[in-house]
């Protein structure tokens, strides 16, 4: 029979129960109460892998690369902005979850961070996108008072050298187990029939990483040759679904409304004349 550790909810169940949840006015804060709590004797596939990384740096780079063990409409971006990380977090647009699911994955950030190194993660700041709600003291006893609601993203802001703490229970041989075995957990929950659609999916939640194959190939635990020979078994290339992601994308930010710069942005163009030339092929 299948571990405890590797068995997974279907999403749809997991998606109702959290809008369920959400419909809960005695526990508005029920997300970062599930959030901020860690049980030590619930670690899946994931939780143990990271837990035998070398420093935070390292587990949150496992975490971010192979949330689909965890779930896989969930999305953490980092941005180096000096002295400053920026965590931003983000579910796949096609995806439905309440805001207070995006409460538990911020808070559980931390609250494993914390579990993980063995002393206090030091915030610097939060956004949320969600208006500022009645239970504003559980958010600072989190996430500090430094907070932004109405924002235009999900963020955590904290130093640079955050990333540097050691893991208490760090393990190198572990680690090789775990890397091994997560990598043929990965390869059951993304089947070949359904690669397209696995790395539009990651495109979709961060194209500036994405679009880059070496890093598809990292989360999806393939190499370039097999990943192309799976992508001509389904009639498509690479370069095929990078074009349809941003044509998508260039339709979305056209009817928004937005600036060339802010379109650019989100298609990963470098420059104006790259992408005039690309509408010009996708809309004459």
């Amino acid at each position: 029979s299948q571990l405890i550790q590797e068995q997974r909810i279907d999403e749809r169940v997991l998606s109702h129960l959290w809008h369920l949840a959400a419909c809960s006015s005695s526990t508005p804060d029920i997300g970062l109460l599930i959030g901020k709590t860690v049980n030590r004797q619930a670690k899946g596939t994931l939780a143990n892998w990271i837990s035998q990384s070398c420093n935070l740096g390292e587990a949150f780079e496992l975490f971010r690369d192979n949330i689909a063990l965890l779930n896989p409409s969930e999305s953490w971006v980092l941005e180096n902005l000096g002295q400053e990380r920026v965590l931003i977090f983000r579910f796949l647009e096609d995806s439905s979850y309440p805001h207070c699911a995006v409460d538990r994955s911020m808070a559980a950030l931390l609250a494993w961070s914390e579990y993980l190194c063995g002393q206090p993660i030091n915030v610097l700041g939060a956004e949320f996108t969600v208006e500022r709600p009645s239970y504003i003291t559980e958010y600072e006893s989190i996430f500090g008072s430094n907070i932004m609601f109405g924002s235009t993203r999900n963020a955590i802001r904290i130093d640079k050298r955050t990333f540097e703490q050691p893991i208490v229970e760090a393990n190198s041989y572990l680690k090789k187990l775990l890397s091994e075995r997560a990598a043929k957990v990965l390869e059951e929950i993304t089947p070949s029939s359904g690669l397209a659609s696995s790395i539009i999916s990651l495109m979709r939640s961060d194209l500036p990483t994405f679009r880059q194959i070496d890093n598809v190939c990292n989360v999806l635990h393939m190499s370039r040759s097999t990943l192309y020979r799976k992508l001509k078994a389904e009639n498509t290339t690479y370069s095929d679904l990078l074009n349809t992601v941003r044509k998508t994308l260039a339709e979305k930010s056209i009817r928004d409304n937005d600036t060339i710069h802010e379109i650019l942005e989100k298609l990963d163009f470098k420059d104006a004349s790259t992408f005039y030339k690309a509408h010009k092929r996708w809309f004459g």
